[in-house]
């Protein structure tokens, strides 16, 4: 009774259908995804950054991350000196989070003169999610492909690039933190796949914690009764 309660007070969104071409080319470079991150230096990927920056010096940069922690879900985008943090319902996942920050950074880019862009993100399961369209996928990632449609209509070049986490890049490194420390709420209705894995989530620890308090109760009852029959023996025997 206790699910359905919070159930009801969450708000379900059903999504749009994006009406995108299947030939969109959604563009993305994984240039340091070949290297093991516990054998490779941070200066090695700080290195290759660099060298990605010097090639594609053209492509205005853009980082965004999320977070997911207990009790705070939030999300980063670092755009030059504009910097933007939101914190999101705690039913929201971590792909959704991430998500959500690629989508609003398109969104500053759809006010920019500029034409050429690069996203940088540490989510690979954002970028292969892109990757991979189809009708039934994450509802924020038919917004942010119907979205980039858009821009490539308005001429926009937008590339995506994959960078690991915690390695000293400084606009990821800034990303991260603002997504850890985003205030400013911003109202956006779960995902459907949010709420299940959210409510999947909470039974299983009903499930623990009644399976918990009965083994307690069970434990305690028997060493009630093994205590009762001990001294009973011993009144017997006497």
């Amino acid at each position: 009774m206790k699910v359905l309660s919070r159930c009801s007070k969450v708000a379900l969104r059903y999504a749009k259908i994006m009406k995108y071409s299947p030939v969109f080319l959604f563009k993305s470079i994984f240039p340091k995804s070949g290297f093991d991150k516990c054998k490779t230096s941070p200066v090695i990927y700080q290195q290759l950054f660099s060298f990605h920056r010097s090639r594609y010096s053209s492509y205005r940069p853009i980082f965004t991350d999320g977070s997911k922690a207990v009790g705070h879900v939030g999300c980063g985008i670092i755009f030059d000196a504009d910097i933007s943090s939101f914190h999101l319902q705690a039913s929201f996942s971590i792909l959704s989070a991430e998500l959500v920050a690629i989508f609003y950074a398109l969104q500053k880019i759809s006010l920019s003169i500029q034409r050429q862009f690069c996203i940088y993100t540490d989510s690979m399961s954002s970028l292969e999610t892109l990757c991979h369209p189809h009708f039934q996928m994450h509802p924020v990632a038919m917004e942010i492909l119907g979205l980039l449609q858009t821009l490539q209509h308005r001429g926009f070049c937008i590339l995506f690039c994959w960078i690991p986490s915690h390695v000293g890049i400084i606009g990821n490194e800034q990303a991260d933190h603002n997504a850890k420390t985003a205030a400013s709420f911003l109202h956006r209705d779960i995902p459907y796949c949010g709420v299940k894995k959210s409510v999947a989530s909470h039974i299983s620890s009903l499930w623990q914690e009644t399976c918990r308090f009965t083994i307690n109760y069970i434990t305690s009852n028997l060493l009630l009764v093994c205590g009762q029959l001990c001294l009973y023996e011993g009144l017997m025997s006497n």
